[in-house]
């Protein structure tokens, strides 16, 4: 019996891009955060799919923050059974729950090292999904060729 994936996709890298952390100087014990996320997804070429989540919470909560995490997957299934549209449903139903986990843990860290209890954010039953943004092209001085551009926080 053969056991096939449903959404065959590997996570090969996960990336913190941005964090910044603000508190009251005095905080209750027990804090409920109203975290706002939203996800973006980018289809740079077979078999990449890049997925970027930003979550953040208003300036006038008493602990405030802001958290961008990058996640790059692969695509490990069969060419001939791939679907792009294979893509945004793993987005939602899986990719997202794999980069939450870093984003809970960088969160937790990150308020732990200000001298407080350990925040622990909850994940939402429901989130803002961008559809996949076209790669963006730029022309180089004087090949008249164009080359998509690379994300900076793939660069190293």
């Amino acid at each position: 019996m053969t056991h096939e994936l449903k959404y065959p996709y590997q996570l090969l890298n996960t990336f913190v891009i941005s964090i910044s952390f603000n508190r009251a100087r005095k905080l209750l014990p027990k804090i409920e955060i109203p975290t706002n996320v939203k996800v973006q997804y980018t289809e740079p070429g077979f078999p990449r799919v890049q997925v970027a989540m930003k979550l953040d919470v208003p300036q006038d909560a008493p602990v405030s923050f802001s958290l961008e995490v990058v996640g790059l997957f692969d695509y490990i299934g069969s060419k001939k059974d791939y679907d792009k549209e294979l893509n945004k449903e793993f987005v939602q139903e899986r990719a997202f729950h794999m980069l939450w986990v870093y984003s809970n843990q960088m969160v937790k860290l990150v308020s732990a090292q200000m001298g407080m209890n350990p925040l622990e954010i909850r994940s939402p039953t429901e989130f803002r999904l961008s559809e996949p943004a076209q790669p963006t092209t730029k022309k180089k001085s004087g090949s008249g060729k164009r080359k998509a551009a690379k994300n900076p926080a793939l660069r190293r």
